[in-house]
């Protein structure tokens, strides 16, 4: 650096300001697995409460190792680099590892900046939102997968259609249909997404069908469609006879919700 060779001496808070940049006597080393990140802790108890609650226990912030299933080495450095540059953009890539970091050393300021821009729909869009979620789920970041079903609701029936929703987990179908924004025609699309998904991996999913035909919302269907269903297609014959009780309960409740509506019409009329 130039003030070096003529000889000047920077301000305080220039030097201050070049060590921290720079990497300059740090007093913190942060290790993650195998590998090691010189730092200092001034920089992480700014931002992170993480750091600051360490130290508050007592902990000495020489040496800190962090989880290596809940912070990656590569994601560290980047927030590490956020922290110390005003004009950090987020590395679309690196999304869900860094946003799962962040989650965990509890950065406020970040993960706001972070939500912010894949709420922007013309920075993130569906499909890129079907991206991201995928990320998400290789790094098991169930949170942004949670964020992102908002999103991919809108072209939830393109979703469906591929192999990446039919090698999703239980847990993770369960959250589409417990959804309230899925865009679907009606609710038989939803009976016939149960199905598809059941049938892929069957019969490891037969546990699943009564807890994800619970969350079809057959009451909404009109009541001619039901004896339909009840006369479910020999092909499937083994999916719907574990739930011949669930789809007999709602068509007893639609008969006299039926009942009960055409009572109140001859009372009306006379």
């Amino acid at each position: 650096p130039d003030f070096f060779y003529n000889h000047k001496i920077p301000p305080d808070e220039k030097m201050v300001e070049y060590k921290l940049r720079n990497n300059i006597a740090c007093d913190t080393t942060i290790i993650i697995g195998k590998e090691i990140f010189e730092c200092h802790s001034v920089v992480l108890k700014v931002h992170t409460e993480y750091f600051v609650k360490l130290e508050e226990t007592g902990f000495s912030m020489k040496s800190v190792e962090l989880p290596s299933n809940q912070v990656s080495m590569d994601s560290f450095c980047e927030i590490y680099n956020w922290m110390m540059n005003d004009d950090y953009e987020i590395p679309r890539p690196k999304f869900a590892d860094i946003f799962k970091s962040a989650i965990f050393l509890k950065i406020k300021d970040f993960v706001n900046e972070f939500m912010a821009i894949i709420d922007d729909k013309e920075l993130i869009d569906e499909r890129e939102a079907i991206s991201i979620f995928l990320e998400a789920k290789k790094i098991d970041c169930r949170l942004l997968q949670s964020h992102m079903i908002a999103k991919i609701s809108r072209i939830f029936l393109t979703f469906v259609a591929s192999l990446d929703f039919l090698e999703l987990s239980f847990e993770e179908v369960h959250e589409f249909f417990k959804s309230n924004g899925i865009a679907v025609n009606s609710e038989m699309d939803m009976l016939y997404v149960a199905l598809r998904w059941l049938e892929f991996e069957w019969p490891k999913r037969k546990n699943c069908v009564k807890r994800l035909f619970k969350l079809i919302k057959f009451e909404v269907m009109p009541f001619w469609i039901l004896p339909e269903i009840r006369n479910y297609p020999v092909r499937f014959a083994h999916i719907f006879c574990l739930v011949e009780d669930l789809i007999d309960d709602v068509m007893r409740d639609h008969s006299h919700r039926h009942a009960a509506e055409q009572g109140k019409m001859i009372i009306f009329l006379l």
